[in-house]
């Protein structure tokens, strides 16, 4: 009987993948170079592994400014998503031309720039892009247009 339960037991634990969801930390650099990354906010954890990893989360907080390559991809896995600023202070994101990002949401805080420059394939969707009831509104630029 205690067979059948240990081998059920194992069976069924076996038979659940569970996908637990990572969040990063912009810390300095291009944002599409993996040692751009950390998993803790002042750089004492480690790097992502990959960019194509499902339901992972990249922060850029603080003050920072990131950008990305020129004239490069980045893809980022399913269910994956950027958030620019932490509500508090302002960060940017600066997608330049050529570029291609690949991810499912990019959320903007209070007083944070995404800015999308022209000839951008932007295969995502603006998620949260909030001002919280303040007068410093995010800014979102398309073309150097504000929106």
């Amino acid at each position: 009987m205690k067979k059948y339960i240990l081998s059920s037991l194992f069976v069924l634990l076996s038979t659940f993948t569970v996908n637990a969801q990572t969040t990063f930390y912009y810390q300095s650099g291009n944002i599409d170079i993996l040692g751009s990354w950390n998993s803790a906010a002042n750089n004492s954890g480690s790097a992502p592994t990959s960019f194509a990893t499902a339901s992972q989360t990249f922060n850029i907080q603080g003050t920072k400014n990131a950008t990305m390559t020129a004239s490069t991809t980045l893809a980022l896995g399913t269910g994956s998503s950027i958030v620019v600023g932490d509500g508090t202070n302002a960060a940017s994101l600066d997608i330049p031309t050529g570029s291609s990002i690949t991810v499912g949401t990019v959320s903007v805080a209070t007083l944070s720039t995404l800015k999308v420059e022209s000839g951008v394939n932007q295969p995502f969707v603006v998620g949260t892009f909030s001002d919280n009831g303040t007068t410093s509104m995010s800014t979102l630029t398309f073309d150097g247009g504000t929106q």
